[in-house]
């Protein structure tokens, strides 16, 4: 059952990576607002 918890972790370190890029690309979308 090594596998199941491996592609658990791969999966949830995708979520986490795609979830911390939306968060930089509205951070810098709305400072980029502020600036210009």
């Amino acid at each position: 059952m090594r596998w199941v918890w491996g592609l658990a972790t791969a999966v949830q370190g995708v979520f986490q990576h795609t979830y911390t890029s939306a968060a930089l690309a509205t951070f810098w979308d709305l400072t980029s607002q502020l600036w210009y």
